[in-house]
């Protein structure tokens, strides 16, 4: 697993992928505009094998994905960023997409997979 600890990795240069994103906190950062909304970000690539691939951090200032992930701070979820005309967003992912984050999110959480339609519970305080 190849880990980038870097702030610099942004919504452009993850797009296209398939990601396990989870919000730590959202909050105004100063930017050369003024303070704009920010989402600091845990992020993990999912593979096609549902194993995880890079991983690393970073913040979102995209004015589609912060409000999306204001509603789940503290929670992991499975999304893969796409910008189809000038704004980035979620796209939704296929189910076969969905089985390889879940199996991504058992191995990075530890938990033993669950059905797709039950809730997946994460426990912030427990290490990744």
């Amino acid at each position: 697993m190849k880990t980038i600890h870097t702030t610099q990795v942004g919504a452009a240069d993850l797009r296209g992928k398939l990601l396990l994103i989870r919000c730590n906190e959202v909050s105004d950062r100063d930017t050369k505009d003024g303070p704009k909304p920010a989402a600091a970000c845990d992020w993990w690539e999912v593979l096609a094998d549902g194993t995880i691939g890079e991983t690393g951090e970073t913040l979102f200032f995209q004015q589609v994905l912060v409000p999306a992930l204001t509603k789940t701070v503290g929670e992991i979820i499975a999304v893969r960023i796409e910008q189809p005309e000038k704004a980035f967003v979620f796209d939704k992912i296929t189910e076969a997409e969905d089985a390889r984050c879940e199996k991504a999110h058992a191995a990075l959480t530890g938990a033993v997979p669950v059905e797709a339609d039950a809730p997946v519970e994460y426990d912030p305080e427990q290490p990744f």
